[in-house]
């Protein structure tokens, strides 16, 4: 069967070779502009952001929080919250980690996926809003609607009676190498691959039809209609091809896809309707001078400081503990 789809692949490339290099050319330029400066400074730093003692820190914030939520055990924070701010594939990533040597329930696999595979915020915010709507407030509208609808979804999806299966990601040491920048430039790299090869092999359907499956380029179709809306509701389901990615980058064989791709549209349809909401209040259009890349890296520095600050506090109340027991 894989012999006879790569045949008739090799077949359609054959039959359209100026159209699918015109459109391998399309999907490596925004990769190039749009999706490539949002990721790399949080994929090159994911192995410190997400390591045994950083862990600890994402809980002492946040592991109260998403347990009451999304009944969420530990060591699920880091990768949750690393998804919601770096989006997909760095939130995969971040699951494999996270759940390697943990016990999670399918269910609870399921719910901290979701949480963790969304569109980056420095997407939404600077090339969508500030650069396809000329707005950078559309842009964190946007945002704010897609965080919203994860986390009432996920929140729903949490308390179905659903899944009680044991699941485990294969192990981080042995799928991720030594080299942070190494990894973060293979990653970007996988991107640019999904995306050249949906747009190679289903670029030729109408565009409002081919918006669905890639989120960069349905991003583009609908501003041009002047509906952002529609893309906040695309951005929180994704598209088929993020969703793709996050599956393949997760290491989770027992995810179901119907399930998950489900979830994607139910965070859609709730995206586009608090979209609606939230334009109802009037605020005044704003611009950001700052590009993705610019704005990728203050949001991983901000987290770095927190992390950072952590850290300083441990290390104040373990000195202050050794004198104690001294005296």
């Amino acid at each position: 069967m894989r012999l006879l789809t790569a045949v008739v692949l090799c077949a359609y490339l054959l039959m359209d070779s100026a159209g699918a290099i015109l459109r391998a050319r399309e999907a490596m330029a925004v990769w190039y502009t749009a999706v490539a400066p949002a990721m790399f400074p949080f994929l090159a730093l994911l192995p410190v952001f997400t390591d045994e003692e950083n862990r600890r820190a994402y809980e002492f914030f946040f592991g109260k929080i998403l347990k009451r939520l999304f009944y969420l055990p530990q060591g699920s924070s880091s990768s949750a919250v690393i998804g919601m701010i770096a989006g997909t594939p760095a939130g995969a990533i971040a699951v494999r980690r996270g759940m390697n040597g943990g016990h999670f329930t399918l269910k609870q696999a399921h719910t901290l996926l979701h949480l963790s595979t969304g569109v980056s915020p420095v997407f939404m915010i600077s090339a969508v809003g500030q650069g396809m709507f000329s707005d950078a407030w559309t842009g964190v509208r946007i945002a704010i609607s897609v965080w919203t609808a994860q986390w009432i979804s996920a929140a729903v999806f949490a308390r179905l009676p659903l899944f009680e299966k044991t699941v485990h990601a294969e192990s981080a040491v042995k799928t991720e190498s030594a080299g942070a920048v190494r990894d973060g430039v293979l990653n970007v790299l996988s991107v640019c691959g999904w995306m050249v090869a949906f747009s190679v092999f289903l670029g030729a359907l109408p565009r409002p039809v081919y918006a669905f499956f890639e989120v960069s380029t349905g991003a583009e179709v609908f501003s041009g209609f002047g509906n952002s809306h529609l893309v906040a509701g695309l951005c929180a389901f994704g598209g088929v091809c993020v969703i793709f990615q996050s599956l393949s980058a997760c290491g989770l064989r027992e995810i179901r896809k119907s399930m998950f791709i489900a979830l994607r549209l139910l965070s859609g349809g709730m995206a586009f309707c608090i979209s609606h909401l939230i334009g109802m209040v009037k605020v005044s259009a704003f611009s950001v001078t700052v590009d993705a890349f610019t704005l990728s890296v203050l949001s991983a520095a901000f987290l770095a400081l927190a992390l950072f600050a952590f850290l300083i506090r441990n290390a104040f109340n373990n000195k202050g503990r050794k004198q104690y027991g001294k005296a």
